[in-house]
Formats: structure tokens, C-alpha cells, sequence
């Protein structure tokens, strides 16, 4: 069945579903960032962030640009990683949440 529409909460539930089922396939994708050029870093609502001095983008980047953002430049999903003291180098996502005073 095809979504004709989907909500904030929608997308940010699959996420969590997603995790649930491979969350070491959903750490390593939404780790993931890729060189863009600068008319996508330009976009309006998508977010990309300036690494090494280039431009990159990553899925949930893409994913806050489908919903907009809000009067500080945030989108509304955000992974929580989790940072332990033994192992600071690897964080590990481990749930989306709503980004914090946004509700688009």
C-alpha cells in the first residue's frame, strides 16, 4: 500500500522499527555522508553539513528536508547516539526522537 501522506511521527517510528531490526545496518546509513555540491548545500530546508571543507549530505539530512525546519535551522528528526566512556571513538545511534522544541 502506497502512503499518499506521512507524519514526522511516521518516519521517525519506521526509523525506530528499523533500528529494532538491524541496528548496525541503521548506524552505518545514517552515519553515512556523502560529498554534495554547493546548489544542494544551498537547499532551503535540506541540511548538510560542511566537513573537511566540503559540503556533505546524509539520509537524514534528506529526510528534515521533506519536513522543513524550524526558526534555528533544525529539522524535526534526530538520532540519539549513545557514548560510552570505554569506547568515546564509536558512538552507537540507538533510537530517533523528535528534535527537541520542534514541531513541524
Amino acid at each position: 500500500m502506497i502512503k499518499e501522506s506521512v507524519t514526522v511521527d511516521d518516519v521517525i517510528a519506521l526509523l525506530n522499527e528499523a533500528i529494532a531490526l538491524d541496528p548496525d545496518a541503521m548506524h552505518s546509513l545514517v552515519s553515512a555522508r556523502v560529498t554534495c555540491n554547493d546548489a544542494l548545500a544551498r537547499h532551503s530546508t535540506i541540511q548538510v553539513a560542511l566537513e573537511d571543507r566540503e559540503f556533505k549530505v546524509g539520509i537524514i539530512g534528506i529526510l528534515n528536508g521533506i519536513f522543513g525546519k524550524n526558526e534555528r535551522g533544525l529539522g524535526p528528526v534526530a538520532g540519539i547516539f549513545n557514548f560510552s566512556l570505554e569506547n568515546e571513538a564509536a558512538p552507537v545511534l540507538t533510537t530517533f526522537v523528535r528534535t527537541a522544541d520542534t514541531r513541524i
